[in-house]
């Protein structure tokens, strides 16, 4: 009896560890890295008393496209131009692959659902916590309010974006249809607003659209739900008058010193990343050399916002690889997300649960924010994308 109790209790160090990974996930990267250890020390003390755990689960999905993928950045690291902060940038290609093996092989231990409900905990924490500080922010003119939360609002917007289409996939099953999760799909919608983050609201508008289109009994809800988002979209940029593309379009928006500050300093990001690539097709300019190279691809004493004269991404995820990484790194790139696309949709056509739906949504989500941001760069953004993904996965694994 002691040895099966012994034994039970090493699955419970898994689900605590992926509960307070999901928890974390909108709080903290601290929280969330312990939260990993916390599962992977639960899967070790599994494997001394031998319970059983699906081992092999990690090596289907992602694990080839995510090795090939680090393999191209250690080429773009060793042939590139230069050498700029490569063992830093490996490490973070290999977490990646280190964190879809852990939640792949955790989720054949612990089902997804309690880890699922910790992160819904800590999302709504969050959001009322950014709430507070976008209404905080309203009686100081000079400001502009965003929520954010402890993260940075960027971040808090994308995080956001994948828990308001969690909600809405979950709504769409009328079994669902609580108090709770109307008052969690309007609290972390609002949240997104607040946070005055155009691309995550894009992203969010993207998942739940891509989702109707693909689910048939979904399909009426799409043109709702493109009017839902447009609104959306203009709501929160006129929110925020000193932010507002809108405004700056109309010639009254926030006087800026140069063209490269303000909204549409993109541009000036992303014809440099143009440049670079083309100037080092096979693997760009190396690891991180976006930021070294940029200023000889803008013109002379080009100041971007903050009085910067370096950027350290160029705002689009495909753009920056193609500067550090080459056409090697950009293909490794294209079949990772196609890879994580193709399997996110065939799932949701296959089974069509809430959490299947909900990988759809985050998968398409995590694409178009990556257009005007780096999200496969933030750990706490393309975590949470593999969460939901691997989660999606064990679901259907198990169905």
């Amino acid at each position: 009896l002691i040895r099966v109790q012994a034994m039970a209790a090493r699955p419970r160090v898994v689900e605590a560890g992926l509960w307070l990974f999901g928890a974390s996930l909108p709080v903290s990267i601290a929280g969330a890295n312990i939260g990993w250890a916390v599962a992977a020390a639960g899967l070790v003390l599994c494997a001394w008393e031998r319970v059983p755990v699906v081992w092999k689960a990690w090596r289907g999905g992602l694990a080839l496209p995510l090795g090939v993928f680090l393999a191209a950045a250690a080429a773009a690291a060793l042939f590139g131009s230069a050498p700029y902060h490569t063992l830093e940038n490996l490490q973070k290609d290999a977490h990646k692959l280190w964190v879809y093996a852990l939640l792949s092989t955790a989720f054949t231990v612990v089902p997804p659902g309690r880890p699922i409900r910790a992160f819904a905990a800590g999302t709504a924490a969050a959001a009322v916590y950014g709430i507070v500080q976008w209404l905080g922010g309203l009686g100081h003119p000079a400001l502009v309010p965003r929520a954010h939360a402890w993260l940075h609002p960027v971040t808090f917007g994308e995080q956001m974006a994948v828990a308001f289409c969690g909600a809405a996939c979950w709504l769409a099953d009328p079994a669902n249809r609580t108090r709770l999760s109307w008052g969690f799909a309007a609290l972390t919608g609002a949240a997104l607003v607040m946070s005055n983050t155009r691309g995550a609201l894009a992203a969010a508008a993207a998942g739940l659209f891509a989702v109707s289109l693909l689910v048939p009994r979904l399909r009426r809800a799409a043109a709702a739900s493109g009017l839902l988002a447009v609104a959306a979209l203009l709501a929160a940029d006129l929110l925020a008058p000193q932010r507002s593309l809108i405004l700056t379009l109309l010639g009254r928006g926030h006087d800026v010193t140069t063209a490269s500050q303000g909204q549409f300093g993109r541009i000036y990001l992303w014809k440099a990343a143009w440049a670079m690539g083309w100037d080092n097709p096979v693997f760009g300019t190396g690891l991180g050399g976006f930021r070294l190279s940029l200023p000889a691809y803008v013109p002379p004493g080009t100041v971007f916002d903050g009085g910067e004269t370096r950027v350290g991404h160029a705002h689009n995820l495909y753009l920056n690889h193609f500067a550090e990484r080459g056409l090697v790194g950009l293909a490794a790139l294209a079949w990772l997300l196609w890879v994580f696309a193709v399997r996110a949709a065939r799932r949701a056509l296959k089974i069509g649960d809430p959490l299947a739906l909900w990988g759809l949504a985050a998968t398409a989500s995590f694409l178009v924010m990556n257009v005007t941001e780096a999200a496969l760069n933030v750990e706490l953004v393309w975590m949470l994308a593999l969460f939901v993904w691997t989660a999606s996965e064990a679901e259907a694994r198990s169905s």
